[in-house]
This record gives C-alpha cells, structure tokens and sequence, in this order.
C-alpha cells in the first residue's frame, strides 16, 4: 500500500476509517493499490484546468449523490461538500490552507467528479468505493498535516 499506513491510525471511530474500511472489504488489493498510485500521482499534477474541471463536475455530482438512500454515501456527500467548501474559502483567502493538503483536497475532488476514474461511476453498486477510498485517503492526510482545522470543519 502506498498511502493506506496514514488511515491505520486515526481509529476506528473516525469517519476517514469507515470509508477506508469499507473499501477496503469490498474491492481487492490489486484495485487499492491502483487506487491510491492514481490518487498520489493526481497530487503531484494539481493546477488551474483541474481546479477547473472540479468546480465545472461538483454541482451536479454532489446533487446526484444527495438522492442517495445509502447512510454512507450521504455521509460521503457532505464530506465533499466540506471539501467543496473549505477550498472556495481557501480560494477567496478567507481560509489559509497549506498548499500540500489544497493538493491533496484537489485531487479528492477531482478524482470525486471524474466518472472515468478506476471505477467508472456508470459500475452499479461498486460506483463510489474508490471515491469514497480517496475521501479517506484525503481526509487522513488532511487530519495529520492540518489537526486543528481538519477538527474545525470535519470533528
């Protein structure tokens, strides 16, 4: 595994473990690990066209997932939607965010909106376990490089 030591040990009550567990009983080895190489090299290559991309795909995925029946997914949906808003923020300078963890939210939220990513959005029932893999991924980089403020938007 190349991320997944991160989401070991923030505990099994926290949110970033459920969606890391839950991936990870549902989809094999071989997928997470391709999961989180396109997760890290989507960190490395963060700029303008994907801040782009994001902001032109989030509206109407966010508003697809909302009419999830799924605890987990609505769960993962306002998540992103904290994702969503603490990069706008970051964006309009209301909110200093370390550009390591901006990275690593644009590439969540990219990954998020892209269909096409290593399960196409288009793969019933298994459509948003690599998103939600990522989400995790993120969000434990996010609790372990900004502490306080990943408590102040997600604790």
């Amino acid at each position: 595994m190349i991320i997944a030591y991160s989401v070991k040990s923030l505990g099994k009550e926290s949110i970033v473990h459920a969606y890391y567990d839950k991936a990870r009983k549902e989809l094999p080895s071989e997928m997470l690990e391709r999961i989180e190489k396109v997760y890290a090299d989507a960190v490395k290559g963060m700029g303008d066209p994907e801040y782009a991309f994001v902001e032109s795909k989030l509206t109407s995925k966010i508003t697809a997932l909302s009419r999830s029946k799924t605890p987990w997914e609505k769960e993962l949906n306002a998540d992103v939607m904290k994702l969503a808003d603490l990069l706008q923020r970051a964006q309009e300078g209301k909110e200093r965010v370390k550009l390591k963890v901006l990275n690593h939210i644009v590439a969540a939220l990219f990954y998020f909106v892209n269909p096409y990513d290593v399960i196409s959005d288009y793969t019933p029932g298994t459509w948003l376990l690599d998103d939600a893999y990522v989400m995790g991924l993120c969000l434990a980089y996010f609790k372990q490089h900004s502490g306080e403020q990943y408590k102040k938007h997600f604790a």
